[in-house]
């Protein structure tokens, strides 16, 4: 079954870059659903079922959780959406390989890749800085995007915790793992499969954005989205 829908943003970026951050600052300026394959997976881990352990055990290890899983999940976000909902759809977390993507146009068309480029040593050294909100999944980083009281989540008051992963011994292999996967995903977004023309061709979709902080990044990225979506408004944040 492929959806009607016009339009899907998919989010993308190696672990630690602040893709959560940006996605709640996307779907606070811009008419999005909002899909985080974080979320998505924590709270099957939460259940304690069978295929949770597996899921936990694979991110223990470093390692992607295998793609027949995640794409189960994803293909159920999208297709139980209203179908008179004109929203556009944010993909944060999927696809992170060639054949998660091809899983994904069986379904939905891709017409934008945001791709966030952090340098490695920010990453690790953001990997200590960072808490996160276990039932919402919502982040943040002492560093640079801190709660509003410490230890706390924004929203409910409820207490934020670290996660099992974020550790630079798990990050650095996530991270290799991230890079063989993400140059072959970058090419493949380059000469993507036209819809139309059925021609694998360059369609402009993956645009890249380069910093070290989400501040930094945040205008050229909302600049860049207001092309495919019209925003809500524009929310400026301040830099360091």
């Amino acid at each position: 079954m492929k959806l009607a829908k016009k339009l899907s943003i998919i989010l993308t970026g190696p672990p630690g870059c602040g893709k959560g951050t940006i996605a709640q600052r996307l779907c606070k300026d811009f008419p999005l659903i909002y899909i985080s394959m974080g979320d998505i997976l924590r709270r099957e881990m939460n259940k304690n079922t069978d295929i949770g352990w597996k899921i936990k055990d694979a991110i223990h290890r470093g390692n992607l959780v295998q793609s027949n899983i995640v794409f189960s999940y994803v293909a159920r976000e999208l297709l139980n959406q209203p179908a008179n909902d004109s929203r556009a759809f944010l993909l944060d977390g999927f696809p992170r390989t060639i054949q998660q993507f091809s899983m994904l146009q069986s379904i939905s068309s891709i017409n934008l890749v945001v791709d966030i480029k952090i340098p490695e040593d920010e990453l690790l050294n953001r990997v200590a800085d960072r808490w996160l909100h276990l039932p919402s999944g919502r982040t943040y980083n002492i560093s640079f995007n801190p709660p509003k009281n410490p230890g706390v989540d924004d929203v409910t008051g409820e207490p934020l915790v670290r996660r099992a992963d974020d550790t630079v011994e798990t990050l650095l292999k996530r991270l290799e793992k991230y890079k063989s996967k993400h140059q072959q995903l970058e090419l493949h977004c380059k000469f993507v499969l036209d819809p139309f023309s059925h021609i694998h061709r360059n369609l402009g979709i993956l645009k890249s954005f380069h910093g070290r902080a989400t501040d930094e990044i945040w205008p050229s990225i909302h600049k860049t989205v207001s092309l495919f979506v019209s925003p809500l408004n524009f929310t400026s944040y301040a830099t360091a």
